[in-house]
Formats: structure tokens, C-alpha cells, sequence
């Protein structure tokens, strides 16, 4: 009942425009490695996936991460890169396949923004805002379904990089 406005999230285009990536593998997932991040659910995706190729860029946070951490790290299928800065990490966000979302809790990730302006779609396990994963086809939400989510590594996401581009340009 109240007056309000949405105002998008806003993401430098030009910066995002000079990284590109013409052969994409594998899956990333970028953020604080911890509970509420999602970091069990990344680690029982990882080891259900052992063909497929993880790239880890964050660092532990809470108390309980430092052994799920050592737990990750220690998976053969996963590269664990630790804190980068930002120009790197969107690099290796453009040459993976996917961004891979475990968190519970979010609002709209600007990580999100960020994978799209690069031509990556989102495949989020509990996080779709608005359900714009499936209104724009900016990649595939899962509901919590973990075994669906590990399935779905092997299929090709049924997105073209420029519609993620262009979803950016056009909305943000």
C-alpha cells in the first residue's frame, strides 16, 4: 500500500565489454564460502559432478568454513583460486560455462549482472528475484532439487551469450 519505485541494479558495461572469452569450460562460483552461501551444497554438487570442472573464487568465512573449505579444495575436480580482485574474477567468470549460485539467501546478486554482461548464465540452486532466471532465460533455477541441479552440468544451458548481453544492456 505504500509509494515505491524499483531502481536496477547498475553495472558499467563499457569495463565488462572488453573481457570476452571464446572457448567456455567448466562451472564457477564466486562468493564468501560459507554456511549460508550455500557451501555444503556446493561441495555435494562438486562431488557428484567428478567429470566436471569447478573453479572456486572466494574465501572462508564463519568458523565452520575453514574444514568445509579443506573438505572442497580437497575434490581433484575443483580448482580453488581464493580471493582475486575484481577484473580477474570477472575473467574467469567469462570463460566458464556457468555461474553456479548456491546461496539461500539473496536479494539480486550483482554477481548475477556481472556473469550476464559476460555472456555466462546463472545456474542458481534456491535464488531466482522476481523469477527473472526463467522470464528472460537468463539461465535455470532449481528449487532446491540438488540432483537436478548435477544433471543439468552435462546439458547445454539453451542460452546465447549476446540475449545475456543484451537482457544487461537493455535492464541495467
Amino acid at each position: 500500500g505504500i509509494q515505491s519505485k524499483v531502481f536496477p541494479n547498475l553495472v558499467d558495461i563499457k569495463m565488462l565489454h572488453s573481457v570476452g572469452a571464446t572457448e567456455k569450460e567448466g562451472f564457477i562460483f564466486v562468493g564468501s564460502l560459507d554456511i549460508n552461501k550455500g557451501l555444503r551444497e556446493l561441495i555435494q554438487i562438486a562431488s557428484l559432478s567428478p567429470q566436471v570442472k569447478f573453479t572456486v573464487v572466494g574465501q572462508p568465512r564463519g568458523r565452520l568454513s575453514g574444514p568445509l573449505v579443506k573438505s572442497l579444495r580437497s575434490l581433484s575436480n575443483v580448482e580453488y583460486l581464493g580471493r582475486l580482485d575484481h577484473n580477474s574474477t570477472i575473467d574467469q567468470i567469462a570463460k566458464s560455462k556457468a555461474l553456479i549460485c548456491t546461496s539461500r539467501f539473496e536479494g539480486f546478486p550483482n554477481i548475477f549482472l556481472e556473469a550476464w554482461s559476460v555472456g555466462t548464465p546463472v545456474l542458481s540452486l534456491w535464488v531466482n528475484p522476481g523469477d527473472i532466471l526463467n522470464k528472460h532465460r537468463l539461465g535455470r533455477y532449481f528449487n532446491g532439487d540438488i540432483d537436478s541441479f548435477v544433471l543439468s552440468l552435462q546439458e547445454d544451458s539453451g542460452t546465447e551469450s549476446e540475449d545475456l548481453v543484451r537482457y544487461v544492456e537493455e535492464y541495467h
